[in-house]
């Protein structure tokens, strides 16, 4: 191919007449480290001589249409064209200075007219020029052809412009061609261009603004066709599925910089970023989920070291993003029909022993840096749990420093009890002889409203530590925080609720088995052996209570990980898939003073204890956490099945994750920027809420009709072929029950879940949708459930009416539609349009089994 251009470049002859000077260079050019530029002088125009190997080429030939120029070949460690081309181009975008490594002085060019292949880029980079060029300049340049870490650039000795000015070069919005194999094809085509980034584009933020450790800025992160989920969230982590979804979420990926290392707390682009509205919040805000919209993000589009950048010269505005799908809300929006609330709330470090509280006995303060950062994160916390309205909340991360009036989880309630009415006050848990709970320096609580439960018992399960013999003398130790275990019971109810709030060890720091292995080839992160140690010891312990568990808190490990596959089921694993709990744990010490969980060669755990993960099975898709530009959850409600009928609702509350960093109590990397008390960014994971229902409230009793009146006229085609974006939805035959009136406010609830001969990936998956019935409802014979979104399979829907189960039957979902095909194996549509259960609003967005 390489040939073929070469054969049709011409020898290019030099004439600019009218050019006062140009920029050249009269050094010899040698290959040079990535990151280096060349220095350069200016000279005048009669100085300017081209050599004679310059060959006459357009941006777009020396760009082709593959991953890299074809004039070189990086695979084979050829960086550098033998070639040098003369290139005609107008600047787009002028860098004064080096970004660090990601942009380098120099300037964009662009092709003013392009060749009319798509599948080529138009413009090229050149480093080292800035002086005496504006954007709009036409400018000629003389070079190599360069790779940069697959950045294409031209490695300019001479730049001499022609003396057009002012020249428009319109942005192209950046869309898929139907030849690229993923969205980084497409990136590539547009390498080096100035491009727009809008609605057709179909780009979603999936890191809003906020400090880069990485690159040691500010910056965000946006994502083509959706948000970046953690290959573990869905799949088992190394299978396949993952190494896929890993790869699929590289190639989606563009990270929206600023050409300058903004001062801390200024957003360069989005001037209005955090402004307040005059009402102590903010309207002008990112959050993740959000998609560009209206001119979106105009910029030149390079390649750093494996990550697409477009550097960003428009200014952005709200209506630059559209949060319909990634709204803010006041409060969680959960059934207010329940008799029972729960929540679980990570607080991100909420000490207090710095500011006039209990000494912490385990370690020093890792919360607040100062009293105005504390007494921000107080109103926030506050703020948000007053929303919240639980009944029982379970606490992580609050300090170690005890239980009395100088601790901070009594400072916490007190301020939290403040705003609110004596009826609805919260007591923190306590039990005589117990003055902190496990020797970390932050713990795992909860508290609970005396109005609306009855504390029956309160204990602490040790989880497991690991302590490895090095033979050197030292130890390999790795700790866990304790699990709180809180029985209540329910005045109108004589079921027992018990809770376990857990924080599992984190995956930031390492154990034993992470020392062993080459990096994280199955991106469970650190100490994901030790965690299941934790799942098993936890699941063992639970199983010597009695009633209805929840197991609830922060357990480090995406919904697809091998500790919540522990605890829950192993069905979207591999046959084959092995877990593994960590060597040398023991509970209550160490070595000597432990007592041993499993030796020197850890142990193969091959059971499940079954728990329901509840929020994945309402909300298949949720998240509460976000690390860098990728989401999935931590935070978790794992209740026994038999709880399951009870859970009327549940929901991550998307307050944390989805919002900026800025938005913090911390104030080290946005100084002067304004901070709001609203629960925006109150931590760093969203609360997981789940509501419960154990009785039926009163009401009166209505006659039923012979047959449902005015049922929704719905065509077989929009059943057999339903449109993408609208759920589904579940017409619930009331006249088909065996009695003749049902009560005002009794619970309707279908719950499906995913039958046997369904596919291993989709084993997991649950739907539990209730309502309480109307007059009106009653009256007309049918009421409808709203069931949410659907993935293809074959499921289990059992229907219940005040918490009596009336019968289960078989619903098939397929990719072209959605039948309920009925045990009999009769026609489910005909079944249907008599009434015992009619599929409607099937405008289905099936969700493709990545």
């Amino acid at each position: 191919m390489k040939n073929k251009i070469l054969s049709s470049l011409i020898l290019f002859q030099l004439s600019l007449p009218g050019v006062a000077d140009v920029v050249s260079s009269d050094a010899i050019l040698e290959p040079r480290s990535a990151g280096a530029t060349a220095q350069h002088e200016l000279v005048s125009v009669d100085a300017l001589g081209i050599p004679d190997d310059a060959i006459s080429a357009t941006i777009m030939q020396l760009q082709g249409e593959g991953r890299f120029s074809p004039f070189t070949n990086p695979p084979a460690k050829q960086f550098e064209s033998d070639e040098r081309f003369v290139v005609k181009g107008v600047v787009t975008a002028i860098q004064q200075s080096s970004l660090g490594r990601d942009l380098l002085v120099g300037f964009f060019m662009q092709d003013e007219l392009g060749d009319g292949n798509p599948l080529t880029s138009e413009g090229i980079f050149v480093p080292g020029f800035t002086e005496g060029l504006t954007v709009g300049d036409e400018v000629l340049a003389y070079g190599p052809v360069y790779e940069h870490y697959y950045w294409t650039q031209l490695k300019a000795s001479i730049v001499a412009p022609t003396g057009r000015k002012n020249v428009q070069i319109p942005p192209i919005e950046v869309v898929a061609h139907e030849q690229d194999a993923n969205f980084s094809a497409t990136l590539e085509r547009h390498e080096n261009m100035l491009v727009q980034f809008a609605a057709e584009s179909d780009m979603h933020v999936t890191r809003t603004y906020g400090f880069d450790h990485s690159a040691k800025r500010s910056n965000m992160v946006i994502a083509h066709g959706a948000v970046n989920v953690h290959p573990n969230q869905e799949f088992a982590p190394g299978s396949e599925q993952a190494h896929q979804r890993h790869q699929d979420n590289a190639d989606r990926r563009v990270v929206v910089e600023s050409f300058s290392k903004a001062p801390k707390g200024v957003l360069p682009w989005y001037p209005d970023f955090g402004l307040n509205n005059g009402e102590g919040q903010t309207d002008d805000y990112v959050r993740v989920g959000a998609t560009l919209d209206g001119e979106g993000l105009i910029g030149p589009l390079n390649r750093s070291f494996n990550e697409y950048r477009i550097f960003v010269m428009n200014q952005a505005q709200q209506a630059t993003f559209n949060h319909d799908n990634a709204a803010r809300s006041a409060k969680p929006k959960l059934r207010e029909d329940g008799e029972l609330t729960i929540a679980s709330f990570n607080v991100l470090n909420y000490f207090n022993s710095d500011f006039g509280g209990n000494p912490n006995p385990f370690g020093d303060s890792r919360g607040a840096a100062s009293e105005q950062e504390f007494a921000q994160q107080s109103a926030k916390i506050v703020n948000a749990l007053l929303a919240i309205d639980a009944d029982i909340v379970g606490l992580i991360e609050v300090e170690n420093n005890g239980f009395d009036e100088g601790s901070a989880i009594f400072d916490l309630v007190s301020k939290l009890n403040q705003q609110l009415p004596p009826a609805k006050h919260y007591q923190i848990l306590s039990k005589p002889g117990v003055d902190y709970i496990g020797r970390d320096v932050i713990t795992n609580h909860a508290i609970y409203r005396p109005s609306v439960v009855a504390l029956e018992g309160f204990d602490t399960i040790e989880l497991p530590q690991q302590h490895v013999d090095l033979g050197n003398g030292k130890f390999k130790r790795a700790k866990q925080r304790d699990t709180v275990v809180a029985s209540f019971r329910l005045p109108s109810s004589e079921q027992t609720i018990i809770i376990a709030v857990n924080h599992f060890k984190s995956k930031g720091s390492s154990c034993w088995e992470d020392d062993q292995q080459n990096g994280d080839p199955d991106l469970q992160g650190s100490c994901e052996n030790f965690r299941v140690s934790a799942a098993y010891q936890l699941g063992e312990q639970m199983a010597q209570f009695d009633g209805y568990k929840i197991l609830m808190g922060d357990l480090n490990s995406y919904a697809g990980e091998d500790a919540i596959m522990v605890l829950t089921n192993r069905e979207h694993a591999p046959a084959d898939y092995s877990i593994h709990a960590a060597r040398d744990t023991y509970i209550g010490g160490d070595q000597s003073s432990g007592a041993p969980l499993h030796g020197e060669h850890g142990a193969l755990i091959e059971q499940s204890y079954g728990y329901v993960n509840v929020i994945q099975s309402m909300h298949p898709g949720s998240f509460s956490y976000a690390f860098n530009d990728i989401v999935g959850s931590l935070d978790y409600f794992l209740a026994e099945p038999a709880l399951m009928p009870y859970i009327i609702d549940g929901t991550d509350w998307a307050i944390n994750s989805v919002e900026s960093t800025w938005f913090e109590y911390e104030r080290r990397n946005t100084k002067a920027f304004e901070k709001f008390d609203d629960p925006y960014r109150s931590s760093d994971h969203d609360p997981a809420i789940v509501v419960l229902r154990f009785s039926q409230a009163p009401g009166e009793w209505v006659q039923l009709p012979e047959q449902p009146i005015a049922l929704p006229d719905i065509a077989l085609p929009d059943i057999a072929r339903p449109q993408p974006e609208q759920p589904a939805q579940l017409l619930f035959d009331l006249t088909s029950l065996a009695q003749q009136q049902i009560q005002v406010g009794s619970e309707i609830r279908v719950h499906i879940v995913v039958d046997d001969n369904a596919p291993a990936w989709l084993r997991n998956y649950a739907v539990n949708v209730a309502r309480l019935l109307t007059q009106e409802e009653i009256e007309q014979g049918w009421a409808i459930l709203e069931l949410g979104e659907l993935a293809a399979g074959d499921y289990q829907q059992s229907r219940f009416l005040a918490g009596e189960l009336l019968d289960t039957q078989t619903l098939r979902v397929s990719r072209g539609g959605i039948f309920a095909a009925f045990n009999n194996g009769a026609s489910s549509l005909l079944l249907m349009a008599i009434g015992l259960l009619l599929v409607i609003g099937l405008r289905l967005r099936i969700r493709a089994s990545r």
